[in-house]
């Protein structure tokens, strides 16, 4: 994917990380966007030691915030996201967006 959406209307999830998590949140949640849209498939293991690494280091966060701010994605059921055993895999949102 080169290029997702943007929408003005996030909904209420965007609201809730950002007051749970202000920007770390909000930045979150796009930052995960992008490495999924730069995935086959739109799926990526964090269960690998190098992609968990690497989405720390593209968030700059410590591991306990990535996860809390994750969990807080997985539980809102505006974003679908399968979290199992700590793997972002095939969100709606960029597939049904793009």
């Amino acid at each position: 994917v080169n290029y997702f959406p943007h929408l003005i209307n996030q909904g209420k999830t965007l609201y809730i990380l950002e007051s749970k998590f202000s920007n770390n949140g909000y930045s979150t949640l796009f930052k995960i966007l992008e490495v999924l849209g730069q995935t086959e498939y739109h799926y990526y293991n964090c269960n690998e030691k190098n992609n968990w690494e690497y989405l720390l280091a593209k968030t700059h966060l410590e591991d306990k915030i990535l996860n809390d701010i994750i969990e807080t994605i997985c539980a809102k059921n505006t974003y679908i996201i399968r979290f199992v055993f700590s793997t972002i895999n095939h969100w709606n949102y960029m597939v049904k967006n793009t």
